[in-house]
Order: C-alpha cells, then structure tokens, then sequence
C-alpha cells in the first residue's frame, strides 16, 4: 500500500471525494521533491570533494542515510498537510457534531484522499476501544487522540502494535469548533505495510537499507547486507531512524576527478526526470479539465452520469466540489412527482423474458443528482418484520410481500444507497410469477428516491452480482425467492459492493416505518448482460477435453443461461427441467435435498453421463451427481477446488462454512493452505472472505466463492465452468476423481421445525447445559462437537424458524453414536421435540 497514488479517480456520482490535496500541493511537493532531490545531490557531490581527504565512504553514508531520512519524512508530510487542509473545514466539524452515521458518512468521503489508511472521525470525549478493528484502536491511538484535543503538541510519529497483527501508524489533526474549543480529531491509521512498500521505492544500489523505530528494531527492510559501515540518521517528526549499510570498499582511491562527472551526471538525470514529471503533469491537467468540462455540461444538462475519472487528487476535489453544488441545487429545488407507471400485465403461466430491440433510457429527466428532498409522507407504518432475514428480505407474495411493500423497500434502498454514495442500481429477477410485478415495484421505489435503475431483466442472482462489477455499479438488487416455494419471493441486495445482512437489512425496515426516505425521479436504463457474462466465463475457464454432462435447472431462472454456458464450454448436454416456470412443476429448486436430485440420478445413469449438475432457483447454488449416479456434496467438491486453487496459490486461506465434513481442514492444511471454519450464509461468508482476503470458499448449501479469476461472490454458473476445467485436466474419469477425495459416512441437511423465533432461544440453552467433555467443541454458529471419528452439529437457521442438523462418522456406528450423543443433549432441553434420526 502506499500513501501517494500517481492516479487517482473520481467518485462516481453520489460518491463525494474528501481533502483538499489541491494542485497548488501538489505543483509544491513535485517542486518540493525536486529541490530535495537536487540538494541531496549537490550534499554527495560535495561529501565526493572532502571524501579525498576525510574518507569517501563514511561522508557518502552520512549522506546518503540523510536523504533517506528526509524522503521518509517527505513521504508523511503530504498526507499531514492534506489533513491540516482536512481538519479546517466547516463541514468536518459539522460531521463531528453530528450523530455516528454523519461521522460515518463523512469519514468514507475523507478516504479518497488517503489512499490505503482507514479515516475516522472523533467527537470530543472520544473514549472507546475498536482492538477488533482493522485496523484496531486502542490505548496508545486514543492517548494521541486526548493529546490532540488538550492542545498539546504533536507527538511523534510511531508504529503501535510493532511487527503485531494490526501494526499501524496514525497521523492526525484536531478539528476546531466553529465557537471554539476542539469539535475532535480527525486521524488517518496507516498499515505498517505501508512503510515497506516506501522503502521498496528507494534505491539503495548495493546496500541494506533499514527503518528502525527506537526501542522496537527494524519496521521495514530492503537489500542485502553487505559488510560495509553503518550509518543512521533520524527521521524528522518521528520516533524513528534510517539505518544504512553501504557496501564494503576494497580500496579508495583519488576520487576527485569523479566527483565533477557523478555530481553533474546526477544533476542532469534529476533535471530530466523534474521535465518529465512537468510533462506527465501538464498531460494529466490536459485531460482533467476535458473531464471537468464533461462534469459542467451534465450538471447544467440536469443529469450527471456514473464516473468522471481523473488523474490529479486536486481535480478530484473539484469533481467533488461540483457534484456537492449539484446537491446544494436539487436541495433547493422541489422534487418533480414521479410519472405514474402502468400496472403490470398478470404474469403468464410460464415466464417467458422479451429481450428489447435495443437499450432504452427513459426520457425522464431527475434533479441534478436525482435526490431532491425528504420524503414528505408516503411511507407505510408498519412493515412485516418477519420478511428481514438474516441474509436477505424474503416473504409471502401477496400476504407479507406486496407491491406496495418492495415499492417501500426501494424507496428505503435507494435512501441508503444515497447515504452510501451510490446513484446507479441493477436490477434483476428470477422467473417466479410473482416477479415482474415486485420488480416493478422495486424499480418504482429506488427511481422515486431519486437513484438511478439499470433494468437487465430475468436473469440468475450471479449474472445480477456479476453486472455490478462488469457496469461499474457497485450496488444492486435480485429480486428472487432462491430456492423457496413458488409463493414465496425476495430481495438480495448488494450496496458500495457489500451484501447487505443482519443490522443493515434491519436499518431499512427502520428507515420505512420513520419515514426516513428521500424523493425525487431517478432514470431507467434497461441492458442486457447475459451474453456478456457468458463470454466473461469462456474467455477464463476452458476445459482440456469435453464432457458430457446432463443438468437439471429445476425450471429455475438457470435455465436460461447454464445450458448455453455449458455448451460454449464444450460439453455435450443433455437438458433436464430448463424451461423456465416459477411454477416449479417438476420438484423442488433445491439442490442440497436429496429427494430433489432423484430425476438427475435417473438421467445420468441412463444417458451413461460424466456428470450431473443442478441449480437451484436463482442459480447462485451448484448440486453434482457423478457419473455412477452417486451424490458429491457440496464440501467434497470444496476439497477439489482448494487442492486446484493451492497448485497455484500456496498459502491461501480458504473458508467453509460450519456444516462442512472435519476431513476439509485436513485436505486444505496438507495442500498448504489455511482453513477457516466460518458461520453459516453467503453475506457471512463473503463478508469474512473480505476482512481475511481468502480467495476461496464454499458452504455445505451448495453456495461457492472464487475470488481467483472471479469476483467474490456465490455463483453456481461459475462453480460448475470451474469444475469442469478440474476434471477435464485429469486423465482419470470424474467418478475416480471424486472417490479419491476423503469420505465418511454422513447425514444431508436434517431440519426440526419450531416456532417462528424458537431456535434462538433454544440454541441459547443448548449451549448453556449441553456438555461433550470429550469433543472439540466450536459455537461459533450453534454447537459443532468434532469427535476423533465425526462429528455433529446443531444450529439455528436464520432463513426459517428450524434448527438444521447434520452428522458424520467414520463407520456407521459411530455416526449412530454421535447421534445418539447429540439426541439426549437436545431432549434433555426440549422432551417434546420429534428427531428425524
């Protein structure tokens, strides 16, 4: 990570930058660097002339370790001066007067500035512990932070939590009151990393370069040593010191007559580097001011677009400043009322998705920016709290999911997607009946927050996420029930790149039922992205040899694309259940049940396939019978992928959920890699993979993660395309692949209905009486016992009111065991309950 990026870009619009790092500071850091440089050559030009009679290398190691220090001084002080520009406006002492939300919000527009820093904002008073941040806050942060608004002086600069996870230095400034007195502090934590990678920008030809920090040792390292002297000089406005080894020296000879030839040789490439700096700069003015004019013309056209990237940090303040105007205008502005929008036709029988002749733009205008004022009414006062989930908004049609309810919902999404500097959502559907017209509904709402809709259609949730990335959205709702009833539907929604769950699924039912709602008119744009998605995959995974394959899409919206996909990669394929029916008049879209693989067993076997594959209802879930008609589940085909993904990644950190087989942490730790058992649920899931940048990961449900070659997310399409490429590369056929994975003998999911909120409750006491002295006992998400020869696992799901069971053993009588174990635990908390085992 560094602290100065050569380019930077602008938000897109909604996404305002923070600090004022201006062209006049940079214009004087280039000039600043330059004189610098210049004068650390003219002090080895002039320690080259007295080296003759003092010793050439000691006066060239003093210098050298002096210039060294003041680069790593240089290097603190842009972002220092960006700060005192930061602390000085109004609006950040508004933010620090404000509740944590406006601290929030402003501390995310702050970033831009400070490429690789986490930027918080503290009140005055500010006394609370983050040790589980990242990175964390704690004693010796908030001793800075009490200096600062003591008045004291700066303290200088140091690394907490040295050679530690979460080792980082802070630079920070206080923020005045507008009456007086310190509103708080504003404070930019560094990763020590980043001292690193500054290091590994200097030239040290021949030589160790360290940075030290007193009473600690070296924080950061490059080159060799090399047997010479040491030199040190310290680093202005900080606790530590520059440390240089040059090399060692046979013979010094008469060196005068170089010195003129290195000092003048070193002078000329310092002035042809400060031209081509001025070159690069004046280029990237050039093409920053087109861009600003662009920026002009759609704030005085009343519609801005999606990004305006520019090089220079100070044209991305302007950007800022003129998308802030555009806010201050439509604030001031009334909000047109929306158009009405024609009630949907009744759904068909079977859906069947009208591809548009071309991209249509509703002609509608919105207010600059889309978001003119608080809502004033509209709202509904109460919405079914049940229809919150824990990873998702999922409910009844008709009952507690109506027209009337999405359309809320997206008013409240599009309110929060503002707050997220967001303006542009995709929106797509599965094929359920009930989905044109919720999806309608949604798109009503978002546009009257003011927020921008691109409409791609009835499509997968993975092609939904993928348009996200592949439109440069960042934000997005699927509007699909998965692999529920047909009367059930829902809404998975991602916002700034993050699905949202728990709490934040929560703030949206609080922003309906306060009425905490933006109006305005926001655009349409419809797209189609399906073909674009196919060919992203083909372009990455290609199979050494084809396959034959039958997939059953349970007449899910997968249909539309898996077949097509499959074929593109190769395979011969033979169709079972793709027509797309929200019906669902065949089985059930759920793949992790074995009742619902019965048909794909049947077929496989009988067309003498390779493999099986199956999807649920939105596509975002991959079931696979292999050639002899035989169940692999879903953390058996983990094993492959993490053994795949460690051939090329040694070291990586690889996830899986709670209900996964004991055997995965083995085959992951064996191939090198690092297992993570995590809680149940994709948000949960790709939420740990972005705090520990684990590039893999899978849930015994079917949901698969690749952040290698992909994007993050659960998608069943990709799952399959890259289980394929692992099975073609390998001469034996996929049958004999899978049986030399690590088996046992287990249960699928097992299910205990209970009354809506029952499982919480009795998960609580479960842990609080149940005792297995001797099994390695995990509660991170319910209660897993690993025995010697199993394991077993009680949990309360957060989908449905019901406890979800499953158990493995070595031999069948030690599964009986364990689940003979795990029966008297559970009676003896509840007698009445009725065990499926």
């Amino acid at each position: 990570m560094a602290l100065f990026g050569a380019r930077s870009k602008a938000p897109a619009a909604g996404r305002p930058a923070g600090g004022r790092l201006g062209l006049p500071l940079l214009g004087a850091a280039l000039w600043a660097g330059a004189g610098a440089a210049a004068a650390a050559a003219v002090l080895l030009a002039a320690a080259l002339v007295e080296a003759q009679e003092r010793g050439a290398q000691a006066v060239l190691g003093e210098a050298a370790a002096r210039a060294h220090a003041g680069a790593v001084a240089a290097f603190l002080d842009g972002p220092r001066r960006t700060l005192e520009a930061v602390a000085a406006r109004a609006e950040v002492a508004a933010a620090l007067a404000g509740d944590a939300a406006a601290r929030e919000a402003m501390a995310r527009r702050l970033a831009a500035a400070f490429p690789g820093a986490r930027v918080r904002l503290l009140p005055a008073g500010w006394d609370r512990l983050e040790e589980e941040a990242s990175p964390p806050f704690g004693f010796a942060d908030l001793e800075l932070v009490r200096s600062l608004e003591r008045g004291g002086p700066l303290p200088p600069v140091e690394v907490y939590l040295p050679g530690r996870p979460g080792a980082h230095f802070d630079l920070a400034r206080a923020v005045p009151a507008p009456g007086g007195g310190v509103a708080g502090v504003v404070l930019a934590a560094y990763p020590q990393e980043a001292l690193a990678a500054f290091l590994g920008r200097l030239e040290t030809p021949g030589g160790r370069l360290e940075l030290h920090q007193r009473g600690v040792g070296a924080l950061a390292a490059r080159g060799q040593a090399a047997g010479g002297a040491v030199f040190r000089a310290p680093v202005a406005g900080t606790g530590w010191e520059v440390v240089l080894q040059t090399p060692a020296v046979a013979s010094a000879g008469p060196v005068r007559p170089l010195v003129l030839g290195v000092a003048g040789g070193a002078v000329a490439v310092i002035a042809l580097v400060v031209f081509a700096l001025l070159r690069v700069l004046a280029g990237a003015m050039r093409r920053d001011q087109v861009t600003i004019l662009n920026l002009v013309r759609d704030l005085l056209a009343r519609r801005l677009g999606t990004d305006y990237p520019v090089r220079l940090a100070s044209s991305a303040v302007t950007v800022s400043l003129l998308i802030d105007m555009g806010r201050e205008m439509a604030a001031r502005t009334p909000a047109p009322a929306a158009r009405p929008v024609p009630e949907p036709k009744p759904a068909a029988p079977a859906v069947e998705e009208v591809a548009p002749a071309a991209v249509a733009v509703e002609e509608e205008v919105a207010p600059v920016f889309g978001e003119a004022s608080e809502a004033e009414g509209g709202s509904l006062e109460r919405v079914p709290a049940s229809i919150f989930r824990a990873y998702d908004i999922r409910g009844v049609v008709g009952e507690t999911l109506t027209p009337e309810i999405v359309e809320a919902i997206g008013r409240a999404l599009g309110t929060e997607a503002y707050e997220r500097g967001q303006q542009s959502l995709v929106v797509g559907r599965d094929g359920r009946l009930s989905g044109p017209e919720l999806a309608e509904a949604l798109m009503r709402g978002i546009q009257a927050s003011g927020r921008d809709v691109v409409d791609i259609g009835m499509v997968p949730t993975p092609v939904l996420y993928f348009a996200t990335h592949y439109l440069g959205t960042g934000s997005g709702v699927a509007v699909t029930g998965s692999h529920n009833p047909p009367n059930y539907n829902g809404l998975k929604i991602m916002l700034a790149e993050e699905t949202l769950s728990g709490e934040a699924i929560q703030a949206l039912r609080a922003r309906i039922e306060s009425g905490d709602l933006l109006a305005g008119s926001g655009a349409r744009e419809r797209r189609e992205v399906i073909d674009d998605y196919i060919d992203r995959i083909v372009g990455d995974v290609r199979p050494a040899r084809p396959l034959r394959v039958v997939v059953d899409c349970g007449n899910g919206v997968a249909g539309a694309v898996a077949p097509r996909l499959l074929r593109e990669l190769g395979c011969e394929v033979t169709e079972l259940y793709c027509e797309v029916d929200g019906r669902f008049p065949n089985h059930h879209p759920d793949p992790s049940q074995p009742e619902n693989l019965r048909d794909l067993i049947m077929a496989v076997r009988r067309q003498g396939a390779d493999l099986g594959l199956a999807f649920d209802g939105d596509g975002d879930r991959l079931g696979v019978v292999d050639g002899g008609g035989r169940v692999v589940w879903p953390d058996r085909l983990l094993m492959l992928f993490a053994v795949d993904l460690l051939r090329r990644q040694p070291g990586a950190a690889v996830i899986y959920d709670v209900k996964c087989s004991r055997h995965l942490r083995r085959v992951i730790a064996e191939h090198g890699g690092q297992p993570m058992m995590w809680k149940t649920g994709h948000s949960l899931i790709k939420a740990a993979m972005r705090k520990t940048g684990a590039l893999l990961a899978g849930e015994m449900s079917g949901h698969f993660f690749f952040k290698e070659r992909w994007f993050g997310f659960d998608d069943g399409l990709y799952a399959a395309a890259r289980l394929l490429e692992v099975l073609a590369a390998d001469a034996r056929s996929p049958e004999e692949v899978f049986a030399a994975l690590p088996d046992s003998v287990t249960t699928p999911e097992l299910r205990v209905d209970l009354a809506e909120g029952e499982q919480y409750a009795f998960i609580d006491r479960l842990l609080a009486e149940a005792s297995f002295p001797e099994a390695e006992v995990s509660t991170i998400d319910g209660l897993r016992a690993d025995f010697p020869d199993g394991f077993g696992l009680v949990r309360a799901s957060n989908t449905t009111p019901c406890l979800v069971l499953r158990f493995e053993g070595d031999s069948p009588q030690a599964l009986r065991r364990i689940q003979e174990t795990f029966r008297k635990a559970i009676l003896a908390v509840r007698p009445d309950l009725e065990l499926p085992f």
